[in-house]
């Protein structure tokens, strides 16, 4: 699990996964995933346990802040056999939901650009 958060009432954890994962890397993370909702239930059967796949951004998309789910989802091989669209979180989704706030994916870019501006001018 490469992201968790743990609350009063419920328990997240977040994949971060390559934008083309294979079918056989597919299967075995909703393997893992279902071992892993599977102990936290157990060990906290209060609590509601959340598991996502996040994807930092959208290969499919016509820009760099440009997702559609349904897209990415025909794009990968047997990837709907396995995942259904609310257990993933798919380019700025993913970053506004791990930072809680909106436009996380636009400020980070913003850093990168200026950040190459002041490397450019020295």
């Amino acid at each position: 699990m490469d992201n968790y958060l743990e609350k009063n009432n419920f328990i997240e954890g977040i994949e971060l996964k390559s934008v083309r994962p294979n079918s056989g890397e597919v299967r075995g993370e909703k393997q893992k995933i279902l071992y892993a909702k599977a102990a936290f239930k157990l060990m906290n059967p209060n609590k509601e346990i959340k598991y996502y796949l996040g994807f930092p951004f959208d290969p499919t998309g016509k820009s760099a802040l440009d997702y559609d789910k349904e897209r990415f989802f025909n794009y990968l091989v047997e990837f709907k056999k396995f995942f259904s669209i609310d257990e993933v979180l798919l380019s700025s989704e993913l970053w506004d939901h791990l930072s809680g706030e909106k436009d996380t994916m636009e400020q980070i870019f913003e850093i990168i650009i200026k950040t190459i501006e002041k490397v450019i001018k020295k």
